[in-house]
């Protein structure tokens, strides 16, 4: 049974093959595969081979010059959505990244979330935060004071203090002070930033016009590719290949009777 496949697969790629020279060179068996027709079918495809040459490479510049319009429009829309991205950041910088983390207490770029000691969470702005600590008999305290003034306070149990309650997590000083620090720190930060913020929003707003108005390298591509269009479209070697093809295809119709595919 092995040996019968390889002579199916013959025979079956043998009538494609059959077929598709009659499809190209139309009129009977005898003008699609005889020796006395080889010339004629010889001029018709190297007539063909020409126009797809010609066409092919015309369609390649084309096929380039698009890509390179498009690689300009992909650019100049991401350099343009960078910008406003980052102004809408500007206006609207919302919490930030989170930084650190202590107890009932999280830092942000932007501002601290905390649990007060009444258990009521306060999300506080670190622009114009104070930081202050003080050192309970049994606690930590941890003062957050508003740019109003208004304070809250955090409570980190000390180590050491009531031993025998073991359910709430114990804090030494060193960890509340270095969180105090961190805190201390980020806010200093966020009034660098608040202070320069209407300074950074007029650069990045003057360089999104910018941006927006530099339309040179998209222009350069649109104009590429009209000239490559132009170009092919009266492309003298092309036109001439094309009407040698038609003056083949009108002899084989005149020799069979048949017209046969460009």
């Amino acid at each position: 049974m092995g040996a019968i496949w390889p002579a199916v697969i013959a025979v079956v790629a043998g009538g494609a093959y059959a077929g598709w020279r009659r499809y190209l060179f139309p009129g009977g068996w005898a003008f699609a595969l005889a020796a006395r027709f080889a010339a004629e079918r010889r001029e018709l495809a190297e007539a063909r081979s020409k126009v797809r040459g010609l066409e092919g490479a015309a369609r390649a510049d084309e096929s380039a010059a698009r890509s390179e319009l498009a690689e300009q429009e992909r650019r100049y829309k991401n350099e343009v959505r960078t910008r406003e991205r980052l102004i809408a950041t500007l206006n609207n910088p919302g919490t930030g990244k989170r930084l650190a983390g202590l107890g009932e207490v999280a830092l942000y770029e932007h501002v601290v979330v905390a649990k007060d000691a009444s258990g009521v969470r306060h999300t506080l702005p670190l622009a114009g935060l104070g930081v202050e600590l003080d050192r309970g008999e049994e606690s930590y305290h941890l003062y957050l004071v508003r740019a109003d003034k208004q304070r809250v306070r955090v409570d980190y149990p000390r180590l050491g203090a009531n031993p025998d309650d073991t359910e709430q997590p114990r804090f030494t000083e060193k960890r509340v002070r270095d969180f105090a620090d961190g805190v201390q720190n980020a806010a200093a930060q966020e009034n660098t930033f608040r202070a320069r913020l209407p300074e950074r929003l007029k650069e990045t707003e003057a360089e999104l016009d910018r941006v927006r108005a530099d339309t040179a390298a998209r222009e350069r591509a649109r104009e590429r590719l009209a000239r490559v269009r132009k170009r092919n479209e009266a492309n003298p070697h092309l036109h001439d290949a094309r009407e040698e093809l038609e003056t083949e295809r009108r002899k084989w119709r005149a020799l069979t009777g048949k017209m046969p595919p460009a």
